[in-house]
Formats: structure tokens, sequence, C-alpha cells
């Protein structure tokens, strides 16, 4: 990461101790993955329409039938993951020194690959309903309650639509006043523009933090 070295004098943070935090980090998780029967599967029901769970009202799986006529394959079913309620993906950014930073979280996910990944400050399905549950969600008020002052990019976007059926998502970039302190958990860091386009392309981010830095960069200043 030689092309790092130019931000290290300017972050708050060099790539070596973003590194260290990171590695750090995922020595203190282990993820355990077995497969089940379908038939063992708590909690869950089947109806006409849907695979869902009896209780929450989080996401379901459904069955849809599609006829393309540019395809390759002109006609098919397939299972697609269907989610009723908008989710959020979010950068907090601020000055530090003068030097823009994002506030970027080590993100523990089932599918991840090497247990952690590195995701936008906040990443959350089903944003409402967590709220009405009384879910607690790092830095999800700073979004919720941004003033349009403080909003850099603010827009709903699509999920990919041969997994998700019409699934939401609003991303959003704010930017606090360089002399607002906020308290960072250990499994979040501040890291420039630089740095994060820079471990992009080492494989650090997730997903999430992929599809809000292509969608906003074209608006950062």
């Amino acid at each position: 990461m030689d092309s790092l070295c130019s931000d290290d004098r300017i972050a708050c943070n060099t790539a070596d101790e973003i590194i260290s935090w990171f590695t750090g980090l995922k020595t203190e998780y282990h993820i355990t993955v077995e497969r089940i029967p379908i038939k063992q599967v708590k909690r869950w029901k089947r109806t006409n329409m849907e695979i869902c769970h009896e209780d929450y009202p989080l996401f379901s799986v459904i069955a849809v039938s599609v006829e393309a006529g540019t395809r390759e394959v002109f006609s098919w079913t397939q299972p697609l993951l269907k989610e009723p309620q908008q989710g959020l993906l979010g950068f907090i950014t601020k000055k530090i020194n003068g030097v823009l930073h994002f506030l970027m979280q080590a993100k523990v996910e089932p599918g991840n690959i090497d247990i952690i990944e590195i995701a936008p400050t906040v990443s959350c399905s089903a944003v409402a309903f967590k709220r009405q549950q009384g879910v607690y969600i790092p830095f999800l008020d700073y979004f919720v309650n941004a003033a349009p002052h403080q909003i850099r990019y603010d827009t709903v976007q699509s999920e990919e639509g041969g997994r998700f059926y019409h699934f939401l998502n609003r991303n959003m970039v704010i930017e606090l006043e360089e002399a607002d302190i906020i308290d960072v958990p250990t499994n979040y860091i501040w890291m420039t523009l630089g740095q994060v386009m820079e471990f992009l392309k080492h494989g650090y981010m997730n997903i999430d933090a992929r599809t809000l830095l292509a969608s906003c960069i074209a608006f950062m200043p």
C-alpha cells in the first residue's frame, strides 16, 4: 500500500494502524456455520406465496417467474429475497485537522469470507421496524435527525434485482462540524477518502461500502 504514504501524513490513522486495528478485531470473533435440514429451521413458515418468519417481518423468500426476450434463456423461475422496509447505508464524515475523514465500521456478518469486512458507519436494513422495536443501531440517529446543512448526499437506490425483490436502501453521506466530538467504539475508525479507496482496492470493503462509495463519490468535494 505504498500509495497510502501521502495520506498517512494527513490522516489521523496511518495505514499500518488501520491494518493493525482490523487484524486485531479479526482475532476476537469466530463464526461457526452448520447446515441443517429445512424441517429443523424453527419459527419460519411456508405459505402459498412465501417463506417468512412467524413473528418478525424482516424479510421473506418468494418465487418469481421471469420472461425476458433479450436473454440467452427466455424464461425461468427463481427465488428472491423480499424486504418490505427501506434500509439505510450511511457515512459520517468530518474534517480532522482540516482533512475530510470517513467513519468506517468493522462489521461481522454471516457470509463474510474472512469474518470481518469494513462497512459504512451505518449499514442497517428495516430501519423503521428496528427503531420501533427499540433495537440500538450505533450512529443511526445522526442520519435520522440530520439537519439539511449536514447532508452531503441523500438518495434512495434499489438493490441488485437478480437477488432482491424491490429492495430499497437510502444512501446518505453527512458531514459533522470539525469541532464536533463523538465517541468512537473500538470497531469503528476514521479514514481519509484516499485510504478508503486504497483499502477498497485490496478487498477490505463490504458490498454496502462499495455501493455507497460508487453512488456518492462523484458528488464529494
